[in-house]
């Protein structure tokens, strides 16, 4: 891949390709997710929908554990030359482990705990051993290795005003561009109901919404209409706001590497929250208007700081889609 004055751009690796490169996982990723959301970790609805909608699979647990490591990757690396930071994925000649951030039903911490790999075909340096809960026997072989000193959670935010909308002050921009090129976030029929003329019946590949996109750009009605409607939307959330400041959900962007507010969009019908406007504070104090989310996508970040306390973002009320894993982009 090349970015625009020719160079060979490097791929990025996401976060699964960062975890896989860490360690072997034995029995499978898939396996060790199970083991955490059945027998380590404090109970919660880590799939979407019902249960019968996923026997184990766990989709919104391995997101979370897969970028919780990607930002605690981050953080080491942000801290390289700093001598006085406690590393937050902690190393010895034979052992490794990371704080998953989640707790047990103690609410202690629960720890992911790896092996020096011996095998001398392999690049990854770790196999993955088990998860530590307060209650097990690996706890105390946590003090015997690294001592009083286990690893923190991830950090996300310095001040708890970061994670509250501040009703004062407005939205200075929008990425519409950014809106109109991910247009498959959006419902189709709120596209059909506002886009352009257009055939809504073929596929819908990626090549479909790239074309989509397109017709929507070069039809200044049409992109009007579009405006018009997601601004009522938003003008419509951040009433809701005033009324319970819990409508705003604050997530962790990793477009920006820092921390954003969700926005509720009733694009179709008032009574059904669409997708998510993701939000950045500047330091002007005005809002800008990055990106559009579906829901799935919006559980997943907000997951990151916290399980989501909201009457619109619920993993119950949100259907799995293609688009659950997508990553956010800037």
């Amino acid at each position: 891949m090349f970015s625009r004055n020719g160079n060979v751009r490097k791929k990025k690796l996401s976060a699964f390709d960062k975890m896989m490169g860490f360690a072997v996982f034995p029995n499978g990723f898939n396996n060790a997710i199970r083991q955490l959301a059945e027998e380590k970790a404090l109970k919660e609805n880590w799939f979407y929908g019902n249960k019968n909608q996923d026997p184990g699979n766990y989709p919104i647990l391995k997101n979370y554990l897969l970028l919780t490591f990607e930002r605690l990757i981050a953080e080491d690396e942000e801290h390289y030359n700093d001598s006085t930071w406690e590393k937050k994925i902690i190393t010895t000649d034979k052992n490794a482990v990371f704080n998953t951030g989640l707790v047990d039903k103690l609410y202690e911490p629960v720890y992911a705990l790896f092996n020096r790999n011996t095998s001398e075909t392999s690049t990854r340096k770790w196999i993955f051993w088990t998860f530590v809960k307060s209650t097990d026997r690996e706890h105390q072989l946590l003090t015997r290795i690294f001592g009083t000193k286990l690893p923190s959670p991830a950090h996300y935010y310095n001040q708890t005003s970061e994670l509250v909308y501040n009703i004062k002050t407005e939205i200075g921009s929008y990425n519409w561009n950014h809106f109109i090129d991910n247009c498959r976030r959006l419902p189709l029929e709120f596209l059909r109901e506002n886009g352009p003329k257009f055939d809504y019946s073929q596929p819908k590949t990626p090549q479909f919404y790239i074309k989509l996109a397109e017709a929507i750009k070069a039809d200044q009605r049409s992109m009007n209409r579009i405006k018009n409607r997601i601004t009522d939307a938003i003008d419509y959330a951040i009433k809701r706001v005033r009324w319970n400041f819990k409508t705003a959900i604050p997530i962790y962007y990793p477009g920006q590497k820092q921390i954003s507010l969700l926005l509720p969009l009733a694009l179709v019908d008032e009574d059904n929250i669409d997708v998510a406007l993701v939000l950045e504070a500047t330091e002007s104090g005005a809002y800008i208007a990055h990106t559009i989310l579906t829901l799935e996508m919006a559980y997943t970040n907000a997951r990151l700081i916290t399980r989501p306390d909201s009457d619109w973002l619920t993993a119950e009320k949100i259907s799995a889609s293609i688009n659950s894993n997508e990553e956010i982009e800037n």
